[in-house]
């Protein structure tokens, strides 16, 4: 089982990405308060600085999954390398 963790550990990183993508679509479904009807209702209402602060929270959560994915991809595969290559870039 081994050899199949990097694949599941990507598969259930763009599964949280995808939740996060897919808030403003289920909480304005099922009416539930939170960042994505927020974001819904500001796009309804032009409401630019609500539009940009929910569309960086949205990246930083973005950001935060790709760099957490990269840490656990060191720690369950020994091929991959933390840090720097070995030079040769100057």
């Amino acid at each position: 089982m081994r050899p199949t963790l990097p694949t599941i550990i990507t598969s259930f990183a763009l599964l949280v990405i995808g939740t996060w993508t897919g808030a403003p679509i289920f909480e304005t479904v099922f009416g539930w308060p939170g960042l994505g009807r927020a974001l819904y209702q500001a796009v309804g209402l032009f409401d630019t600085p609500v539009i940009v602060g929910e569309t960086v929270i949205f990246s930083y959560l973005l950001s935060v999954t790709v760099f957490l994915l990269d840490i656990v991809y060191a720690i369950v595969d020994p091929r991959v390398k933390i840090g720097g290559g070995e030079g040769g870039h100057a």
